[in-house]
């Protein structure tokens, strides 16, 4: 069981998603940036390194939008959803490690 946090970030009528491949039966999975927190760490806290090494964007954290609890296997995450503001960087495609 994970504890995962995703951030909302729209720009226009579009919202930012990350690919990652190698899950599921089809071998992708699209999914906002975020990732799982890191002992000690806030969920805000993980959010804006997540953002930054996921997408190179700096963000602020606001409101808590909804809680998810996806169960696809191997994957059982409960996924905290925030809203999004980008303070800086840029939005890069491609990141290592995606």
């Amino acid at each position: 069981l994970r504890l995962r946090v995703c951030g909302l970030y729209r720009e226009d009528d579009r919202l930012l998603m990350v690919r990652h491949r190698g899950i599921g039966p089809t071998d992708t999975f699209w999914c906002p940036p975020g990732g799982g927190a890191q002992f000690g760490e806030t969920a805000p806290e993980a959010l804006i390194r997540e953002f930054a090494e996921e997408a190179g964007l700096t963000v602020e954290v606001g409101e808590l939008r909804f809680v998810n609890e996806f169960m696809q296997p191997p994957l059982h995450a409960l996924e905290l959803f925030f809203d999004v503001r980008a303070v800086g960087g840029r939005i890069q495609q491609g990141v290592p490690g995606l």
